[in-house]
């Protein structure tokens, strides 16, 4: 099934029959194909045949995610992926763990946090 949405995702169709899973469709005898006719669907390449896909054109499209931008704040992150949704290709907003025990670098970062603000704390005060 998702190897059909893609399909019609990649051609940049939509498909003129309900799209249903193989495990739906196995056995079925009387399904009617994106052409018109009777398909008795027996493996994928009859499941396949009926949907207009022929396994010489069929191809995967492997998804991938890249890091482009941290946010501290999420709701700054969904405001960057809104404001680039013309640059970034399906954008998601992600959130990276803190590490084991939810420590990882949190407690560095919080330090130097602190430390800088103890620091503008005194010059101010000066």
């Amino acid at each position: 099934m998702e190897a059909i949405n893609k399909y019609y995702e990649w051609i940049n169709e939509e498909c003129p029959i309900e799209i249903i899973s193989f495990k739906e469709a196995d056995g079925c005898s009387d399904f009617i194909g994106v052409d018109g006719e009777m398909y008795f669907i027996l493996d994928y390449e009859d499941y396949f045949q009926a949907y207009g896909v022929n396994f010489f054109t069929m191809a995967w499209v492997e998804e991938y995610w890249e890091d482009v931008a941290f946010f501290f704040v999420r709701d700054e992150a969904v405001k960057y992926t809104k404001y680039q949704s013309h640059n970034l290709h399906h954008p998601r907003v992600f959130s990276h763990h803190l590490g084991y025990a939810n420590q990882g670098d949190l407690p560095h970062f919080y330090e130097l946090l602190m430390k800088m603000s103890n620091q503008l704390k005194y010059d101010s005060g000066k």
